[in-house]
């Protein structure tokens, strides 16, 4: 399809719950502008099934939800669904960008090889998750307080991952950060979303900001869309990692840019 036909045949699924209500109205709003169509579901919690008989779409369908709303989509041949997988972790995100990651320093470790990291920590350092789907944001721990969370941790929460990977670095604080979404390889919308570790949503993207993520757009660009979270402090910007954009939190973005920006892209792969 050209960029002069219509938009009418993609259909938006929103998982109900997964998105705050005053979000989602603006949302809802910016998808009727490019005349898709929008359609809510349920999906059973950590599962990726939907909560009663999956709708029956044709066309386009993208989703916006928690990850398992994608994958129960991809099971029925939804087409793009979304945009996740390997280029999005921290690994990746490092070893691409090199200095320009905000966790530059990172190692990876199994699970298995975390007990005697920890029982070697003379400092304390922040874990979290390698994968973009991580059950839990990045944390502090000195060797005894990971030994404690090692004994408590549930391995279910790992969705049957046998050793799930860990990112391990030195504790950067963050004082300004930013979200920038990336469409065809362009920043297109972006926002600040914190400021001294708390949420302080504002809807600025300063130049140097987007030129950064230009920068390393040119370095890593591993989807056709996904979001770039970058962070500032003392020592310069650097980016903290990467989101899928099926997922991500709008804060105070332009949701409309980003909306147009992906009905574009659609309609352009057709």
């Amino acid at each position: 399809m050209t960029d002069g036909g219509t938009a009418r045949n993609i259909t938006w699924v929103l998982q109900d719950g997964a998105i705050r209500p005053e979000e989602e109205e603006i949302l809802t709003r910016a998808i009727a502008a490019t005349g898709a169509a929008v359609h809510r579901t349920r999906v059973i919690p950590f599962t990726e099934r939907f909560d009663g008989p999956p709708p029956a779409l044709s066309g386009p369908v993208l989703c916006y939800g928690y990850g398992a709303l994608v994958a129960a989509g991809r099971h029925l041949g939804w087409r793009p669904c979304g945009w996740d997988g390997a280029g999005l972790g921290l690994r990746a995100v490092v070893s691409s960008l090199g200095p320009l990651a905000w966790n530059a320093a990172a190692t990876f470790h199994p699970l298995s090889d975390l007990r005697r990291l920890a029982e070697g920590l003379t400092t304390q350092v922040f874990v979290r998750p390698e994968a973009e789907t991580k059950v839990f944001a990045g944390r502090l721990h000195d060797g005894t307080s990971m030994l404690r969370w090692l004994d408590g941790l549930d391995r279910a929460d790992w969705a049957g991952a046998d050793d799930p990977l860990f990112a391990v670095a030195p504790v950067r604080p963050c004082r300004t950060e930013w979200r920038v979404w990336i469409v065809d390889g362009v920043p297109i919308a972006g926002c600040r979303y914190g400021v001294d570790g708390h949420a302080d949503p504002a809807p600025d993207l300063p130049g140097r900001i987007a030129a950064f993520a230009r920068r390393a757009v040119a370095l890593h660009d591993p989807l056709p869309a996904y979001v770039l979270d970058v962070g500032e402090d003392a020592a310069g910007l650097g980016v903290i990692e990467l989101n899928a954009v099926n997922s991500a939190g709008f804060y105070a973005a332009d949701i409309g840019a980003i909306v147009a920006a992906l009905t574009h892209h659609i309609r352009r792969s057709q």
